[in-house]
């Protein structure tokens, strides 16, 4: 069960769950979300790391996952299979698509982390900006 939380499909809702976690216990309390019911999320939040880790240790993860990503890409066209949109990256500009990753996705997503946790706030969203 823990694996299918690193599902980017199930991104957006759990990110929503936690908001609503949050808001319904009250954001401003440590413990409010604390538990399980916060743990599929931090896993997530763990897969999709990399642009919250300091740009030298970033920007590896990054190029390891874009070559992941392209070479999946390659396998379902040799397959003659519909290419996932997030594995045809050829020709995608690898720094606008780190970018937008950054602003839509990771960004909100830590500032959540960041309701939960404040000193996760103070010492991550710092990093993640710079990257």
């Amino acid at each position: 069960d823990a694996v299918l939380h690193t599902d980017m499909t199930k991104h957006m809702a759990m990110v929503g769950k936690m908001k609503c976690l949050l808001m319904k216990n009250g954001k401003d309390s440590e413990t409010s979300v604390f538990g399980w019911e916060a743990m599929p999320y931090i896993l997530h939040l763990a897969d999709i790391s990399n642009p919250a880790k300091h740009t030298s240790i970033a920007k590896q993860w990054t190029d390891r996952l874009f070559e992941e990503n392209l070479n999946q890409g390659d396998e379902e066209r040799e397959l003659e299979l519909p290419v996932h949109p997030m594995w045809n990256l050829t020709g995608t500009d690898k720094a606008a698509n780190q970018v937008g990753f950054i602003k839509y996705v990771i960004q909100p997503s830590f500032e959540v982390l960041g309701m939960m946790i404040p000193t996760a706030r103070d010492e991550i969203n710092s990093i993640i900006e710079s990257n």
